[in-house]
């Protein structure tokens, strides 16, 4: 069962700046049950959980987020088609970010959800080394946004997340 164990406080004392969500090949589950103590001590030092979306299922996500409202949980290799049900979870479970490239290619996307849950909630992505880079950089440079936004998704969110873990 995952938790905040002896391996875990190690890894906070060495600089990690995130925790990665992967129950399936870690053989865990996404339950409170299962994953509550994780999840609660990630929380407890404000950790930014990466919810990858082919492990992490959107509705998972949601639980975690209403159960573990201070926990930070960072929805990544999102797919475009989820881009209004993305949009509505973001809305309702402040505490959850989207990260932005390699599979999210949504035409006015970025622009949307900054102006539906602000430019905070956004973070930079290419999806490097499966996928070429060069598109998520373009949809940020072209997106409808001030530079001051544009800053903010491609690092200054990120930056105060890891900036805001105690270890």
């Amino acid at each position: 069962m995952p938790g905040a164990g002896p391996l875990r406080r190690r890894r906070l004392s060495r600089g990690a700046g995130a925790a990665v969500l992967r129950p399936s090949q870690d053989t865990w589950s996404l339950e409170e049950w299962s994953g509550g103590k994780l999840f609660t001590a990630l929380e407890s030092r404000r950790m930014p959980a990466l919810c990858p979306a082919k492990t992490v299922p959107m509705d998972a996500v949601g639980r975690i987020a209403a159960a573990h409202g201070r926990l930070p949980l960072v929805m990544v290799e999102v797919n475009y088609r989820n881009q209004k049900p993305i949009c509505g979870m973001m809305e309702t479970c402040p505490n959850v970010y989207l990260s932005i490239g390699s599979n999210y290619t949504v035409q006015g996307g970025i622009e949307q959800f900054a102006g539906a849950v602000g430019p905070e909630r956004l973070l930079f992505g290419t999806g490097i080394p499966q996928a070429e880079p060069m598109m998520a950089v373009t949809q940020l440079l072209y997106a409808d946004l001030p530079d001051a936004d544009k800053r903010l998704i491609g690092g200054e969110n990120l930056s105060r997340l890891i900036g805001g873990i105690r270890k």
